[in-house]
């Protein structure tokens, strides 16, 4: 494919990065599972490695978890309070994995209190929730962090170990992980280097942040869901990462991923009615439209340049989305 039809995307980040949007930014691209764009942009090389924010929840946090589940080690439908039996939870009675992975287990979107002796983990299980199990949508770090949780319950390593054997290993990743190296390569966000951004992660790591990685390295991992899973995952574990498993009055949220209608997705104008995605923070986000074809990838550090907001990155995300999905359509059709 010429990579002249992407002009437009490599002009949209271009102006962004001349306005002060971001310092670094790298994006790829595959259609029909062949790389048909790449590029760096500002003071970022294509290997870059970027703080992935909440891209965590999918790429390693949901992913686990599926892995378990295939295993026998969980199962989707068992109660939270099952992998805790030491502790009092009665507040979590209700609460299945299943809603912890589609955001709808009432849990608020961060842990409301914490004491000078209390970790993430237990500030997020002694967290009320704000509604009945089940009913409605509300994005939950506080639910992640649990799910993590009970990934290293049942499995006994860190999440470090477990991405890098069950996920890293498998998909042939030397650059994405928990608690990176080589932090020279690292795009800075405004803490140091190689610390997640976010702080509520527990020695660099947890359910909701804290891994890192490339964005061609991403992309490879979006292309085993677009196609079927193999090697990390089922066909049927990707089934269910790939469509929405919530009621349509309740969420449109897959098991670690937003969907079309959720109002979340860093979607555009152009995409299929069955693209699905997840966004992070720090400036990331990535998309996968089977209807397309059609993954992508794009990264950056915009928490650096408006650490409080979002600003104009928003708006740059969204044309940089159509700029692709136009392309792509452009060879389609």
């Amino acid at each position: 494919m010429c990579t002249l039809m992407f002009n437009s995307a490599d002009q949209i980040l271009n102006r962004a990065f001349e306005s002060g949007v971001f310092t670094h930014a790298t994006c790829a691209v595959t259609h029909h599972g062949d790389v048909v764009y790449q590029a760096a942009f500002g003071n970022a090389v294509l290997d870059t490695i970027f703080d992935l924010a909440s891209l965590t929840k999918p790429v390693s946090t949901a992913t686990l978890t599926l892995q378990l589940a295939e295993a026998g080690k969980c199962d989707i439908d068992e109660h939270v309070t099952t992998f805790f039996p030491v502790r009092e939870h009665p507040h979590l009675a209700g609460v299945r994995i299943r809603h912890l992975l589609t955001h709808t287990s009432g849990l608020p979107p961060i842990p409301r209190t914490t004491r000078d002796d209390q970790s993430w983990a237990d500030a997020s299980l002694s967290t009320s929730l704000t509604g009945p199990v089940g009913t409605k949508f509300q994005y939950s770090d506080t639910g992640y962090i649990i799910l993590g949780e009970i990934s290293k319950i049942v499995s006994g390593p860190s999440l470090a170990v477990l991405f890098r054997e069950n996920i890293a290993r498998p998909m042939g990743f030397a650059d994405t992980g928990f608690n990176p190296g080589q932090v020279e390569r690292i795009a800075p966000t405004g803490v140091a280097p190689g610390q997640p951004h976010d702080p509520r992660t527990m020695h660099g790591e947890s359910g909701h942040a804290g891994l890192f990685g490339t964005a061609i390295e991403l992309l490879q991992f979006l292309e085993k869901i677009r196609t079927g899973g193999a090697p990390i995952l089922s066909a049927a574990s990707a089934k269910l990462m790939s469509t929405n498993q919530c009621a349509p009055n309740v969420a449109f949220q897959s098991f670690g991923w937003f969907c079309q209608r959720n109002g979340l997705i860093p979607s555009g104008d152009f995409l299929g009615p069955d693209a699905f995605g997840h966004s992070g923070f720090t400036g990331t986000m990535v998309i996968i439209d089977p209807t397309l074809q059609l993954s992508m990838v794009l990264l950056t550090n915009r928490v650096l340049c408006n650490p409080t907001g979002s600003g104009d990155y928003l708006r740059v995300r969204r044309a940089w989305v159509n700029a692709i999905a136009q392309a792509i359509r452009s060879v389609n059709s």
